[in-house]
C-alpha cells in the first residue's frame, strides 16, 4: 500500500509541475507571437493620399524598421494594427517623432481604395498623450 501511495504522489507532482510549466509558457510573449512585438500607443496619425504618418514616442533612435504595420485587406474597412518590434535603446529624453509609411509599404497600392483612391480602415491601436 505504501508503494502505491508513493507512486501516486510522484505522479501527482509530475502533473503539477507540467501544468505550472504550461502556464508559464502560455504567458510568455515569446510563445504568443512569432517575434517580440507590442502594440504601440500612438500620439497621432495622419492620412494623406500617398502616406500614413504615425506620431510615436522616441528616445533618439526610433526608425520605420522598428515597426510592423499589419493591414488586413480581406475585409473593409481594413483593420490596421501597428506593432513595435524593436526597442529604441538610445538614452535621449522621450520625445515625439513622426514616421512616414507609403501606401506601397502598407500593401495598399493600386485598386485597394474607392474610386477616388481613398482607403477606409479601422485603427486597432490606442491613441494617447503620455509617453510609454
Amino acid at each position: 500500500m505504501t508503494f502505491n501511495l508513493r507512486l501516486e504522489v510522484q505522479e501527482m507532482n509530475k502533473i503539477i509541475i507540467s501544468v505550472f510549466a504550461l502556464f508559464l509558457f502560455s504567458q510568455s510573449s515569446v510563445f504568443a507571437f512569432p517575434f517580440d512585438e507590442r502594440e504601440v500607443v500612438l500620439h497621432g496619425i495622419e492620412i494623406t493620399r500617398e502616406d500614413l504618418i504615425l506620431t510615436v514616442t522616441s528616445t533618439g533612435c526610433t526608425r520605420n524598421d522598428h515597426f510592423i504595420i499589419d493591414v488586413d485587406t480581406s475585409i473593409t474597412p481594413f483593420p490596421v494594427t501597428i506593432y513595435r518590434v524593436k526597442d529604441d535603446r538610445c538614452r535621449a529624453a522621450p520625445h515625439i517623432k513622426k514616421l512616414i509609411f507609403s501606401r506601397e509599404e502598407l500593401g495598399l497600392e493600386g485598386d485597394k481604395g474607392d474610386k477616388r483612391g481613398l482607403v477606409k480602415f479601422t485603427l486597432q491601436n490606442e491613441l494617447g498623450a503620455t509617453f510609454r
